[in-house]
């Protein structure tokens, strides 16, 4: 199961991702709510950024090997063969080397794209990292033994109860 940090009228439940059923009660007082959530928000900020970033670096990756397979099946044709490039809904006839030239850029600004988003999901790996301990520590100095929050994955807040 996925571990998970669920905010509670009483306190704050820390569950271990192993079992849900060891949780350890922490008391937080109004400043230590305000400074989780803070914290909470910081670590989802990263993982929606993370998931942009993957999805991006996906979608370069999809268009990348898109360019490939048209590329080879291009530099399969005999020299002289008529080859015409889609332009909105009509086709244009091109040269069959300015459509690999052009291809060729395209797969060059892909190899790029992919390249810098890697940094950046890499970056943004570390990110959530530093703010998962951030968010241990934070537990572990308002009352948490640490036992519970090795295997924190996820931070997720319910919306206080009312009586």
């Amino acid at each position: 199961g996925q571990s998970e940090l669920v905010g509670r009228r009483s306190g704050v439940r820390v569950c271990r991702k192993e079992s849900l059923l060891n949780m350890q009660q922490i008391s937080l007082n109004e400043d230590q709510r305000e400074q989780f959530g803070a914290l909470q928000a910081q670590f989802q900020g990263h993982r929606k950024q993370l998931t942009s970033v993957a999805a991006q670096m996906s979608l370069a990756e999809r268009d990348k090997k898109r360019h490939s397979l048209t590329l080879g099946e291009l530099e399969k044709l005999p020299e002289g063969t008529p080859t015409y490039q889609s332009c909105g809904k009509m086709f244009v006839m091109s040269p069959c080397s300015d459509i690999i030239g052009g291809l060729n850029g395209l797969n060059d600004k892909c190899d790029h794209a992919i390249k810098t988003l890697g940094g950046q999901k890499a970056a943004l790996e570390n990110a959530i990292d530093a703010q998962e301990q951030k968010i241990k520590d934070f537990l572990q100095a308002c009352g948490g033994s640490g036992e519970e929050t090795p295997a924190l994955e996820s931070v997720k807040e319910d919306e206080e109860e009312t009586p």
